[in-house]
């Protein structure tokens, strides 16, 4: 726990810390009255979900190329499967769903 996180995670938890500190005002302000003191609160906002995509897209390529050299390595060598747990990576192992689906329902 004293490790700190990389600059990729810390810019991420910052998109997430930005995300949630401009959903509230968002939420509840009248955009006319948002408009009126110039608050850019909805670049901002956007600004936030555009890392936290990005990050997720790039998380799940790098998860998809491991799984995929990890698959080329155990059919060179006859070895079995079954290193993900979750249902994502069960999917993505047994290849029932590709990249493309994978990243479509991110939400």
């Amino acid at each position: 726990l004293l490790s700190s996180p990389s600059l990729e995670s810390q810019k991420f938890i910052w998109a997430v810390e930005r995300m949630l500190t401009t959903t509230p005002p968002l939420l509840y302000l009248p955009p006319r009255l948002l408009l009126r003191i110039g608050a850019p609160l909805w670049t901002q906002h956007a600004t936030a979900w555009d890392h936290i995509f990005s990050h997720a897209q790039a998380r799940i390529q790098r998860a998809y190329q491991r799984l995929s050299s990890s698959q080329a390595r155990r059919s060179a060598t006859g070895a079995a499967g079954g290193q993900y747990t979750g249902v994502l990576g069960q999917l993505m192992e047994k290849g029932q769903l590709s990249l493309d689906l994978i990243k479509a329902n991110v939400p």
